[in-house]
């Protein structure tokens, strides 16, 4: 069903004509309540978004979608993930957006959001200079510290945030508003069947027990530097990945299966469960240059992985995961080939919240 606030569905009637009952769970679905929305950004901290209130975010690419985090623990469900595509929608006009399940074999107790696109601006000529130059004065005020404080953490700190924003480059300005919401209970218009034959149960698909967020446990894991260092990450960026806490949250849909990992900066890989190569470029901040490609090489309810082959002369990595019995943590090895066909090794662990 599509929640309307209470306020759009007031009744109407007077003394002559009295107004007509209202039907059964009317209002109950008045009173439903609304799930809790956190917009999940590549550049900076997490953002609260509230209902029908306009939100404006930055695009750094013509092409690039919102995540949504949604907390339906008051409709019955879990959390669930909506992927704004906001660049395809006409300012002034309403969307439907999906909603993915991140709960494990649970369906999501939404179906779907109702976004509206109120304003879109493009930055003007000049403004794409302004986080440059604010960038390079952040990273020469960063290196002072650095070089006060030796390799405080504040320093590091300071230094990749600083690194990042001279990256960043907006191309677009988008302020949109998110209206209601569709729960999966919403009847399906269906063709008419014979009522002997009794109804036809819809398909659900059990979702794998990785899926999910996690966050790691440092306690019984072990550093990623060495790995970085091989693939040529610089040192602030390899000792500010090591001190910040990664979040990752796992998705799957009947044909692909989404990562989203959170650390310096969120990066999410969406990969074919067919084994179908992805294609994207290097990231920056290391000596490597042009385009990886990536796979799912295994896809089972307790275990997934990932196979990364980087340019020519550069190796490989293998990324596993196995669930734990208990399906409440996983231990996550990272497998770093070289050229020369020697590896590096770490294993991580990864609890869910």
């Amino acid at each position: 069903m599509i929640y309307t606030p209470k306020s759009k569905r007031a009744r109407v009637g007077t003394e002559d004509e009295p107004m007509k009952d209202q039907r059964p769970g009317e209002e109950e679905q008045d009173q439903a309540p609304e799930p809790n929305l956190v917009l999940l950004r590549n550049d900076g901290p997490s953002q609260a978004v509230h209902w029908r209130q306009p939100t404006t975010v930055q695009l750094a690419t013509p092409s690039t979608c919102i995540l949504l985090l949604m907390d339906e623990s008051r409709l019955g469900g879990g959390q669930a993930l909506c992927r704004l595509a906001l660049h395809q929608c006409h300012v002034g006009t309403s969307a439907s957006f999906p909603a993915e399940s991140l709960g494990g074999s649970h369906e999501p107790a939404v179906k779907s959001l109702s976004v509206k696109v109120i304003g879109a601006d493009s930055l003007g000529k000049y403004a794409a200079f302004v986080p440059l130059i604010l960038g390079i004065i952040s990273v020469l005020s960063s290196m002072i510290w650095l070089w006060r404080l030796e390799t405080s953490g504040l320093a590091v700190a300071l230094l990749w945030h600083a690194w990042h924003w001279t990256q960043a480059t907006p191309v677009r300005q988008i302020t949109f508003m998110v209206e209601d919401l569709v729960k999966a209970d919403q009847p399906h218009s269906a063709p008419e069947q014979n009522e002997a034959e009794g109804p036809v149960p819809a398909p659900r698909e059990e979702q794998p027990n990785w899926c999910g967020t996690w966050t790691l446990d440092k306690s019984c894991s072990e550093k990623y530097e060495n790995i970085l260092k091989d693939m040529g990450v610089n040192y602030v960026i390899r000792k500010a990945a090591d001190a910040k806490t990664s979040v990752l949250v796992i998705s799957k849909s009947i044909s692909h299966v989404t990562f989203i990992v959170k650390n310096l900066v969120t990066v999410e890989d969406v990969l074919p469960v067919d084994g179908a190569w992805v294609r994207k470029p290097v990231p920056p901040a290391g000596r490597m240059k042009g385009e990886m490609r990536l796979r799912l090489s295994k896809c089972t309810q307790n275990e997934l992985e990932m196979v990364t082959e980087f340019p020519p002369g550069e190796g490989s990595l293998c990324d596993t995961l196995v669930v734990n019995n208990d399906r409440s943590s996983f231990s996550r090895r990272v497998v770093r080939t070289r050229s020369d066909g020697t590896e590096l090794e770490c294993t991580r662990v990864f609890r869910r919240t």
